[in-house]
């Protein structure tokens, strides 16, 4: 801004008694006319840091300034400064032109130049916002009142930080859903190195040195896993299972010894966990510990007699039961009475086949077939079915569904599921 060449709305001109008084004015005037449209002394002392500035000051009040506010009063009389404005403001008046000034009067003080019959406003007891009010309308400057601008600041303070939280909530959960990949961390307690593969949103392979652990992200989703012992003499694959993984989720699978003793392919059955506690579920049998989000996962055991110790929110139980070749042990798992409650099921694979639920929703699918509740993360989980016909039950938070089902041995029967707009 050139000092010497800019114009204003309004001047102020003030004895500096005053100064707290008339800054509150100008302060108010800015936030209607823009600060840059003011002349308040103060807002330009670099500017007015030069020679000759009681020509600069009088061409601001003569000739480049809509509106000039004289605030008159004993100390404005006895001031050197105001004195020389007030002679431009004279200059003004000798021209004819009454409208560029405006008077303000702090008390009754005789000011040479200045008869009885010229109007003035008298401030009394009035406030700052007032007076700034009544330079406004002299303007003709439509001024909302104070109260509608504060009203209107908080109003749109309030929306923002609304459209702040959804854009965050937005964010975070897409992140969550879509882009947080999950933790899985391989624990060999063996005494050899073993061979780990994913099936599934992610395929990965990689070792895991014997008395080690090896930790992977992987995209959230369903995944079929095995463990191969290769490197151990003599000793074939000895885990299989299915597993889901939820975005931003940490998971554990710890192997040892007893998971990897000598097998065939004929001599395993299957241990099936249906975890219905609605949280994380921990099991661990022998040496091998698992984590089951939601849904169900299957682990491959050699046939034998086994513990399991269950862990959940709700507490924790053991369970004592025998695998037989090519069947399937399964136990249902829930809180019930601040405790964990289970049902075992003791299927053969002879007479079983599949209801394969795909849950491309964005939550969790509750699935109800055969008597059984199931809960379903996104992704692919299976869930096995003696041989018949069955109507189940699909609900998701975007709604819910039935579909008629009919099982065979050894079939799988497939549904996808996806919440659709129309």
């Amino acid at each position: 801004m050139d000092i010497y060449t800019q114009h204003f709305r309004v001047s102020l001109s003030f004895p500096g008694e005053y100064r707290t008084f008339v800054e509150k004015i100008a302060e108010r005037l800015a936030i209607i006319l823009t600060r840059d449209s003011i002349f308040y002394d103060k807002w330009y002392e670099a500017e007015l840091a030069v020679p000759n500035l009681d020509t600069l000051l009088q061409g601001i009040y003569r000739q480049r300034s809509e509106l000039v506010v004289v605030f008159l009063c004993q100390e404005y009389e006895n001031k050197e400064w105001c004195k020389l404005e007030w002679r431009a403001v004279r200059d003004i008046l000798k021209q004819k032109n009454p409208k560029s000034i405006m008077l303000i009067r702090f008390d009754k003080t005789e000011i040479p130049g200045l008869f009885s019959f010229d109007g003035y406003i008298l401030v009394n007891k009035r406030q700052s916002d007032t007076i700034a009010d009544l330079i406004l309308k002299r303007l003709n400057t439509h001024r909302p009142s104070v109260n509608k601008i504060k009203n209107k600041s908080i109003i749109w303070i309030v929306i923002s930080v609304i459209a702040m939280f959804l854009f965050l909530f937005y964010v975070v959960t897409y992140k969550i859903s879509y882009g947080n990949p999950a933790i899985l961390t391989v624990n060999n307690e063996t005494s050899c190195q073993l061979g780990f593969y994913l099936q599934g949103p992610s395929a990965r392979t990689f070792g895991v040195k014997e008395g080690s652990e090896e930790t992977v992200e992987i995209a959230a989703g369903s995944y079929k896993f095995g463990v191969d012992t290769y490197l151990c003499p003599g000793k074939l694959p000895p885990l299989m299972g299915n597993e889901v993984f939820e975005a931003g989720g940490s998971y554990t699978l710890t192997l040892g010894e007893q998971a990897l003793q000598t097998k065939t392919a004929d001599t395993t059955g299957q241990f099936e966990i249906r975890n219905d506690t609605g949280a994380a579920l921990t099991v661990k049998v022998g040496d091998v510990s698992r984590t089951v989000v939601g849904g169900s996962a299957s682990i491959s055991l050699p046939v034998g007699s086994y513990t399991a110790t269950i862990m959940a929110k709700c507490g924790s139980t053991t369970e004592s039961f025998e695998i037989t070749q090519g069947e399937t042990y399964t136990g249902k798992y829930w809180c019930e009475g601040g405790k964990v409650a289970l049902r075992n099921i003791l299927v053969s694979k002879s007479g079983i086949g599949e209801f394969v639920v795909h849950n491309d929703t964005d939550g969790t699918l509750t699935v109800r077939v055969g008597g059984e509740s199931h809960s379903v993360g996104r992704g692919t989980s299976k869930i096995s079915l003696p041989e018949g016909n069955y109507k189940a039950s699909i609900v998701a938070r975007c709604g819910s569904t039935t579909e008629s089902l009919s099982i065979e041995a050894g079939s799988q029967y497939e549904g996808h599921y996806k919440c659709v707009s129309y």
